[in-house]
């Protein structure tokens, strides 16, 4: 089937960032750092700014999460935990990194920020992109084990009506 099937969970501790997010709106500031081709794909152009187009909102749910303390989604193909770590001791980093680990599949992928590693939890990840900061799971022989997270802390899908 193509496009594949893609569902993407964004959460963050801040309920204000995850509104600002369920938005989908840019100021014209993102022309700088968005390709034209994508801008005139992903975007479509509302007042003073730039809303992602219904296709890419459809596939996004937003939600509250606290990474450190509330259990990990379970079965994602790629985890994307930017600038995070960085504001984090080694054992809290270490705790998110076997959150993380839980929360992906066998053969996912976690993706960091530039400033980041996975040094806390060595164990867990493999390097396979490095200028990107891209890790691979590692097949450990002790994984951790959470429940899943309450859906029903997640909000519906965005509409247009938002």
């Amino acid at each position: 089937m193509w496009p594949p099937p893609v569902e993407i969970l964004a959460t963050d501790i801040n309920q204000p960032c995850i509104v600002k997010a369920r938005s989908g709106l840019y100021s014209q500031k993102i022309k700088g750092n968005v390709s034209p081709e994508r801008l005139r794909r992903f975007f479509v152009k509302e007042g003073d700014g730039y809303r992602i187009n219904e296709f890419i909102r459809q596939m996004c749910m937003f939600g509250e999460q606290d990474v450190i303390s509330d259990a990990p989604f379970l079965d994602m193909d790629l985890v994307s935990c930017r600038n995070l770590l960085i504001y984090l001791d080694t054992p809290t980093q270490r705790e998110v990194l076997h959150h993380l680990y839980d929360a992906l599949k066998p053969a996912g992928f976690l993706l960091l920020g530039q400033a980041e590693s996975v040094m806390a939890a060595p164990e867990l990840f493999k390097q396979v992109q490095r200028p990107q900061r891209i890790y691979s799971k590692l097949q450990t022989p002790e994984p951790m084990h959470f429940a899943p997270v309450d859906g029903r802390r997640f909000a519906q899908r965005v509409t247009q009506s938002e």
